[in-house]
């Protein structure tokens, strides 16, 4: 008995659109041209809408706990 053809895609043929719509999204993360960098000093705040911006962060270097000098807090606005 003979099987019959698979009809299922391969995931390789499957997916090429959605892993190059990928590739291309990762090709513009890494321009720098398309990051702002902002330099927070003592007593900035910063506020930005998830939905409307992807954003990051840099590392902090600072003093150890107890003493710590960077607080991050999350607010939910409506």
């Amino acid at each position: 008995m003979r099987s019959r053809p698979c009809t299922t895609p391969r995931p390789a043929s499957r997916f090429t659109a959605q892993v190059a719509a990928l590739d291309a999204f990762d090709e513009v993360l890494a321009d720098p041209r398309m990051a702002l960098r902002v330099r927070l000093r003592r007593g900035d705040l910063l506020l930005v809408d998830n939905m409307a911006i992807l954003h990051g962060r840099t590392s902090f270097a600072g003093p150890p706990p107890p003493h710590a000098g960077r607080c991050l807090a999350r607010v939910w606005a409506d």
